[in-house]
């Protein structure tokens, strides 16, 4: 009996390593009392390190995340850890190459000590990148769009743009702003 519990453990402990694997979604397991967190494979591999190539604490995951996502995360976890609601976010990490990579982060505090204070929280973390890049481009697509658009007015075949537009993702939604910026010349 007690085989077949140890069989379908490892079982169902393959299965979920396969699909992570195949899904190329990171694992990642924090300790707080310990402040230690386990990364599985693909949590290194995604940043461009080496598989355990250095120890991951709270502090080091911290100088992983770009400055200006640590506000934001922050406030997430800490009141995940309070309540042990699963915690959803997009942010960025800085790989070893020193881009940029935007992930999907999800986790959940799973284990509490006998005073209920959090002990150990886990999660996975998945690499969309490519879709953030998606997203930026249609975001410019849409402004450009807008801008002929506001041009239709003055008639869109009589203007061509003298160069690639270059618009602030920031500012996407500011036509004013992009119409201010922009180089055109009327065709003959």
């Amino acid at each position: 009996m007690k085989s077949n519990k140890m069989h379908s453990e490892k079982n169902h402990s393959d299965r979920f390593k396969l699909a992570l694997e195949a899904v190329h979604d990171g694992l990642w397991d924090w300790d707080l009392a310990a402040d230690s967190i386990y990364w599985n494979e693909t949590c290194y591999t995604m940043l461009g390190y080496e598989p355990n190539e250095f120890k991951v604490t709270y502090n080091v995951w911290k100088t992983l995340v770009h400055p200006d996502d640590i506000p934001i995360i922050e406030p997430i976890m800490q009141k995940s850890l309070e309540t042990g609601e699963t915690f959803i976010i997009e942010f960025r990490y800085i790989c070893k190459n020193g881009s940029y990579k935007w992930i999907y982060g999800r986790g959940k505090c799973i284990e509490r000590d006998k005073h209920n204070n959090p002990t150990r929280m886990v999660g996975t973390q998945t690499d969309i990148s490519e879709k953030k890049t998606i997203e930026e481009q249609l975001l410019i697509s849409e402004a450009q769009y807008r801008i002929l658009i506001a041009l239709t007015q003055e008639g869109v075949s009589k203007w061509k743009f003298k160069e690639p537009l270059d618009i602030d993702p920031d500012n996407i939604n500011k036509t004013e702003y992009i119409i201010d910026n922009l180089y055109i010349e009327e065709c003959n």
